[in-house]
């Protein structure tokens, strides 16, 4: 489960919400009347972030995003502060350089092992970390702020905001899930409602709603949908496992859209353990989880960076499942690449290819 539990609605939480988001408003306003407090990087850069605290696909379109612009040969670096790592040094990882999760964190780990030619710089001072790996990029390049949608320090050519299928039903932390109101969705230049299958109607209800209020502003119904197993020793890739017991085990902010996704696989989970985001695995608590009847376990990619390298004694035979972004059409998919990539061409003074 994820760390954070929202308090009960009551006058004491009410008023520490009013709080929080009033700190929040005058924030956006210092930097909205204050444009050059963004600092610039050098690069085109474009942030991907959310207004929810977790699960709402940011990661999955940070690498969606990252592989589309290095299919063009335009170099990628992504600054990320590395939540969940053990270190708290700065670290800048280069192309095909791999680093473990524990230096800086499992979700940077995770985008890096997929696209090993990106650039990392890990830490809290992003803007710092842009001019250390700045000297090695060529023109021809971008920077990619991950889960950066409150880091205004950093100026971004395009703003693209993920949130989930419920976002109007939530509040402002503590006696809710939000970063920031829902008003901060005007700060968006591309807005990605992303959910699963079963959410469409109220993806389309709430993508309306949002045309309305914000008519200059993209959105995209875009789902979250598994694609295949994959095991952990052999690298085997299997649409289907056999699997008739398997513990589910996960260490994520949204673990229900998880064992959703395992059972649009046609797989029933004899046993589910939810451990908070990031949690830190460790093999005696597993084993512990593993009786008799469990004949392997099945758990996420982003859980199964912190999972490699640990000796289960009681189950070895361990998958994970491999999930990808799909758009709700092909005029989607091909207006959403246009528009993250138009303001690139221009900012280069080049054209389209």
């Amino acid at each position: 489960m994820s760390k954070l539990k929202p308090l009960k609605p009551n006058i004491f939480s009410n008023t520490l919400s009013s709080l929080y988001t009033a700190i929040i408003h005058i924030r956006n306003i210092i930097y909205d009347l204050f444009p050059g407090l963004a600092k610039k990087t050098g690069r085109y850069t474009i942030s991907i972030g959310g207004i929810h605290t977790g699960g709402t696909g940011k990661t999955p379109m940070a690498m969606l995003v990252g592989s589309h612009f290095l299919k063009k040969d335009i170099g990628i670096a992504y600054l990320s502060r590395g939540y969940g790592r053990k270190s708290s040094n700065p670290v800048i990882v280069s192309p095909m350089n791999q680093k473990n999760w524990e230096e800086i964190g499992d979700e940077p780990a995770m985008i890096h092992s997929l696209l090993s030619d990106s650039w990392l710089g890990i830490g809290p001072n992003r803007y710092k970390n842009a001019l250390k790996i700045l000297p090695e990029l060529s023109k021809k390049a971008i920077f990619i702020l991950d889960d950066g949608f409150q880091h205004r320090k950093i100026f971004r050519d395009k703003n693209i905001l993920c949130i989930p299928a419920s976002i109007f039903q939530d509040r402002v932390l503590p006696v809710g899930y939000l970063r920031e109101p829902v008003s901060s969705l005007k700060r968006a230049d591309i807005i990605c409602i992303i959910g699963s299958l079963d959410e469409t109607e109220s993806m389309i209800k709430i993508k309306k709603t949002i045309s309305e209020i914000l008519p200059k502003v993209h959105i995209y119904i875009i789902y979250q949908i598994a694609e295949n197993w994959v095991n952990l020793k052999s690298g085997q890739q299997l649409k289907k496992i056999t699997l008739k017991k398997p513990l589910l085990l996960s260490g994520i902010a949204n673990p229900q859209r998880f064992v959703k996704l395992v059972e649009s696989m046609g797989v029933t989970p004899y046993k589910i353990v939810n451990y908070e985001d990031h949690h830190i695995f460790r093999s005696r608590e597993i084993d512990n989880e593993i009786d008799s009847q469990v004949d392997g376990i099945i758990t996420t990619e982003k859980d199964i960076i912190r999972l490699t390298g640990i000796n289960l004694v009681k189950c070895s035979n361990i998958w994970y499942l491999k999930i990808k972004l799909i758009f709700f059409d092909n005029y989607s998919q091909t207006d959403f690449y246009y528009n993250i990539q138009k303001k690139f061409f221009i900012y280069y003074n080049k054209k389209e290819y």
